[in-house]
């Protein structure tokens, strides 16, 4: 009985800071998970402020892709971009942290692009920092597929 308690007490403690820190996504990983510890890609990474969990490098994408991550931005969101191999913006939208400004919270953006063919592009996520200037960029090498 004894063991059982420590167990669930364990398992609810690991609950608690991954709800606390990753959000809603991070919680549901935990409680899928069979160890009472949360998985590494539950936990959000202490460095970085802006993480982004998909795409990963090198997948294959269509339109609309998904952008989701995890964010923390003095003005509450991030801007993300769809670029093509030359560097053109096919796509681009702001999108809000889930709570907020100075918090850590997660985002996700789903945006519609156009590529003629196969080609390396890659996605980015990014704070529009004062003047406009680009700060915390992540970029992530994908392949832009063209729609059916």
């Amino acid at each position: 009985m004894h063991r059982l308690l420590v167990a669930a007490t364990a398992a609810a403690l690991a609950l608690a800071a991954v709800a606390c820190t990753g959000g809603i996504e991070g919680s549901t990983e935990a409680l899928d998970s069979p160890s009472t510890t949360p998985s590494p890609s539950a936990s959000v990474p202490s460095a970085g402020t802006i993480v982004v969990r998909a795409p990963m490098p090198g997948d294959d994408v269509v339109s609309p892709v998904v952008v989701s991550g995890s964010a923390r931005t003095a003005s509450g969101e991030v801007l993300v971009r769809v670029l093509a191999r030359d560097g053109t913006e096919l796509a681009a939208m702001n999108t809000p942290i889930d709570c907020g400004d100075a918090c850590r919270g997660t985002f996700r953006a789903a945006l519609a692009f156009y590529a003629p063919s196969r080609q390396p592009g890659a996605v980015q996520v990014l704070e529009v920092g004062q003047g406009g200037s680009a700060e915390h960029l992540v970029e992530v090498p994908v392949r832009l597929v063209p729609g059916v």
